[in-house]
């Protein structure tokens, strides 16, 4: 199975249906195969809803709230806040384990390498698309 992003500008020629359509028939030309049932429509749009209209939904795919690309949450409204909660569960559930091996007794320059390793790599990462917020 493929994973499959698609983009289009809310001032396109084309609507989204139509470019679904193409990239059906292209992977079955190239014989992929897409899995609708894993497949998730999302709507950017600016946070106050009496500001925009949505497009009607495309068909027999699930329209959702928020979505998460390449490692980070993104919701409808492009707000950080599920990435930011996302990522400070992920990381104490890390933290609970660094408590856990330094009972063990596991030396403090294998701790400094682990921490860098399971928790502020997951902080770091791709901080730079999100850090204005």
């Amino acid at each position: 199975m493929t994973a499959l992003c698609l983009y289009l500008a809310a001032d396109t020629d084309v609507s989204a249906g139509d470019e679904l359509s193409n990239i059906f028939v292209w992977s079955d030309v190239n014989k992929l195969a897409l899995n609708l049932l894993k497949t998730k429509e999302i709507v950017f749009h600016r946070p106050h809803p009496s500001k925009y209209c949505l497009p009607p939904p495309l068909l027999g795919i699930e329209r959702v709230s928020s979505v998460k690309l390449l490692g980070v949450h993104l919701t409808e409204s492009l707000s950080m806040d599920e990435h930011v909660h996302q990522t400070i569960f992920v990381c104490n559930q890390r933290l609970y384990l660094m408590c856990q091996l330094k009972r063990q007794g596991l030396p403090l320059n294998c701790l400094d390498l682990v921490l860098d390793s399971l928790i502020m790599s997951k902080l770091l990462y791709a901080s730079s698309s999100w850090s204005g917020y």
